[in-house]
């Protein structure tokens, strides 16, 4: 039985790489192991092994490195298992020191950075094969739909250890795009859409240039109406070369063949759990709603069922939340959202939606939404290049005790609080522009991408206060290719809200700007870069009338209840490497993050827009939902001067009720009274342990940060 497999002397191709290519392979551990008779087993074959010797050398060839040699030695463990070591000796290798490329018109490709590429790399083949199949997409991609083979050649001088790679294409003429047939395969008597309908969501017209990019944009088009099953747009077959006209013979007539799925879907569902009791949910869809190719979702959820009136009566069965006062109203959700999607042909986009909701969270807190409405209309005047506007209308507020209200949502101090527990109607109207947006998949190696949002909004605070502010964002990242083993990435961001300095502190939550965490500035925890409060464990009484509290900055806090500012910028610079350790799903980064987040007046605590910035290091395993990252950043900041609470929990047996009690130095906040909320002030500053791992956070996430 073969107990393991290794390789030595290989210093250019991976130990991952090279087990890929063999035909061995480990036995299973839980044979090697425990000795179970499941997973694979694999026997010492000598014949075998020497087979694989040579497919190393062979693929060293391949990959530039001929004369390589690779032997087998084996060592038995006793009399049923051996390990096998695969010796390679690699010979040095064969690079390109001149390369020719003809015939690439310049609209198709950059001849001069193909080259620059080229020069000096290992005369790989697969290198080179790559590079041939990119330039042939490239000229189908600007027109050349009808390029042949290209001709291609490496000569190697073995003596030199030098090579010299020609490339010969054949582009032919520009192919434009001829007559297109519409083909709609329906269930119903009538198709969900035109065939004028579907034509006026195709990314090209006849007689526009052929490209591939047009053709697989109209195919996502397509398919994004969620109307139909399948979606083919490809040339036109039935159309015979022989019979288009001497005009046409650069014409490339299209094909589209859709097939419809069904046009309506019912789901239900329903369930208990223990903080929802019993709890239902209903969504019905109804596509081609009038007949073009309209889509309408509702959607109903109830949770709460059996305690709330007017379902009560099972509370018995549901012990964990029925004396819980956040509990006691039926939670729920309404909402109907109707998209116009293809309507108006693929240049608008528009959508709206309507919905109500209520939900709770035991012992916390319960938030409610009136009414709310979106009206959106979305439009790509380029290709990854989108505009959107949005109007918004929301009337919400929360019921929380005040402890809950300090943390998790972040509203500690007096001025924080209208915003929260008062319904305030909201207007808001929004635009942005967004080039080649990410996505949790994406792994860019070159490029750039760019955003910029500008939200103006009204909010009448606590239905008595008008606030109107402007929110600003911009967003820039540029991705550069470092020969073939490095990414440099590099983002910059920034943000401002605009609004009277004396209502800062009314600004809604979604509205201010947060950083810190796994996707901006990872020295700091999720959000702890920027104005906020501190929640302690431990104080100190202070003898008095009244008696107040004093925490202890040498016992430090146990979490952080950010607030966020009003100003914002943050700067990111990563390394990526593009070569595996071991394997080539495994990466690793180097990485330099800074920002700050404050406002722009001294209601929160006297922080200026100095920099934090915090170098750090992760590692990337790549998945088919994106890399999994772990980062571990190094934080070299004390903690910034801020308001100290400690959250007395709710005990309405005891008469106790929840509140964020002010502990910071200074404070007149009585410890046994409630019946007013104080200002507190940002006098608290903790104290960091001097030890390096004090000063590293570690953060998780699927997904680059940027």
């Amino acid at each position: 039985m073969v107990d393991a497999i290794t390789f030595t002397g290989n210093t250019s191709l991976s130990t991952a790489t090279l087990g890929a290519i063999i035909d061995g392979e480990n036995t299973s551990w839980r044979r090697r192991w425990f000795g179970l008779s499941s997973g694979t087993l694999t026997c010492l074959d000598s014949t075998s092994l020497n087979e694989d010797a040579r497919r190393i050398a062979d693929y060293y060839r391949v990959r530039g490195y001929p004369g390589t040699t690779a032997s087998a030695t084996i060592s038995r463990r006793g009399s049923d298992r051996a390990q096998v070591r695969f010796t390679v000796a690699e010979a040095a290798a064969i690079r390109i020191d001149s390369v020719s490329i003809d015939s690439v018109p310049a609209e198709a490709a950059d001849v001069a950075k193909l080259r620059r590429k080229l020069l000096g790399a290992v005369a790989d083949s697969v290198l080179i094969t790559t590079t041939v199949d990119s330039v042939q997409r490239l000229l189908r991609v600007a027109g050349y739909a009808n390029a042949g083979a290209p001709d291609t050649a490496t000569r190697i001088d073995l003596a030199t250890r030098r090579a010299r790679v020609t490339m010969t294409f054949h582009p032919r003429g520009v192919v434009y795009f001829g007559a297109v047939r519409i083909a709609i395969d329906s269930l119903n008597r009538k198709a969900a859409l035109r065939e004028r309908d579907v034509r006026a969501l195709l990314r090209f017209s006849p007689g526009d240039r052929y490209s591939e990019r047009k053709v697989v944009a109209s195919q996502r088009e397509l398919f994004d109406l969620n109307l139909y099953r399948s979606v083919g747009v490809v040339p036109d077959s039935t159309v015979p070369v022989l019979a288009r006209s001497p005009r046409a013979k650069d014409s490339l007539p299209m094909l589209v063949r859709v097939v419809e799925g069904e046009r309506q879907l019912t789901r239900l569902g329903g369930g208990w759990g223990t903080n929802d009791c019993f709890r239902v949910q209903a969504m019905h869809v109804e596509q081609s709603l009038l007949g073009n190719g309209e889509r309408l979702q509702g959607e109903l959820r109830f949770s709460k069922l059996g305690v709330a009136p007017p379902t009560g009566g099972l509370a018995s069965l549901c012990p964990t939340v029925r004396d819980d006062p956040y509990s006691q109203k039926l939670n729920y959700y309404a909402g109907a959202t109707l998209n116009l999607r293809g309507v108006l042909g693929r240049s608008l986009q528009p959508e709206f939606s309507l919905f109500s909701e209520r939900r709770s969270q035991v012992n916390a807190y319960e938030q409610s939404t009136e009414i709310g409405a979106v009206a959106s209309i979305a439009r790509e005047i380029a290709p990854q290049l989108r505009i959107t506007s949005q109007y918004r209308y929301t009337v919400s507020s929360t019921i929380s005790d005040l402890a809950t209200a300090c943390f998790p949502f972040g509203f500690c101090r007096v001025e924080d609080l209208p915003t929260f527990l008062i319904a305030s109607p909201t207007h808001s109207l929004g635009f942005a522009i967004v080039k080649n947006p990410l996505v949790p998949t994406a792994n860019p190696t070159s490029g750039s991408r760019w955003q910029a949002e500008v939200k103006i909004a009204h909010a009448d605070v606590a239905r008595r206060t008008p606030l109107n502010f402007a929110r600003l964002m911009a967003e820039g990242a540029l991705y550069q290719p470092i020969g073939s083993s490095w990414v440099l990435a590099v983002r910059a961001q920034a943000g401002y809200v605009v609004a009277p300095s004396n209502s800062l502190t009314l600004l809604p939550p979604p509205e201010r700007f947060y950083s810190g965490g796994q996707s901006s500035v990872r020295g700091f925890d999720e959000n702890s870069l920027g104005p906020g409060s501190y929640i302690v464990t431990a104080f100190d009484t202070v003898a008095g009338t009244p008696r107040v509290g004093l925490a202890r900055a040498a016992a430090g806090f146990s979490r952080i209840a950010p607030t966020g500012g009003n100003a914002m910028w943050l700067g990111n610079v990563e390394l990526r490497s593009r070569v595996g350790l071991g394997t080539d799903l495994l990466t690793f980064v180097l990485f330099v993050d800074a920002g700050r987040v404050w406002n722009t007046t001294d209601v929160f605590t006297a922080l200026d827009a100095g920099a934090r910035v915090t170098p750090g290091a992760g590692l990337r395993l790549q998945t088919p939902i994106g890399p999994f990252r772990i980062d571990v950043g190094y934080n070299p900041y004390g903690y910034e001067p801020g308001a100290a609470f400690f959250l007395q929990t709710q005990n309405s047996a005891a008469g106790q009720v929840g509140r964020a009690i002010c502990v910071s130095a200074g404070s007149v906040d009585a410890l046994t009274s409630a019946t007013t909320i104080v200002s507190c002030p940002a006098t608290f500053t903790p104290v960091k342990g001097s030890s390096v791992f004090s000063h590293l956070k570690i953060q998780f996430s699927i997904g680059n940060a940027f």
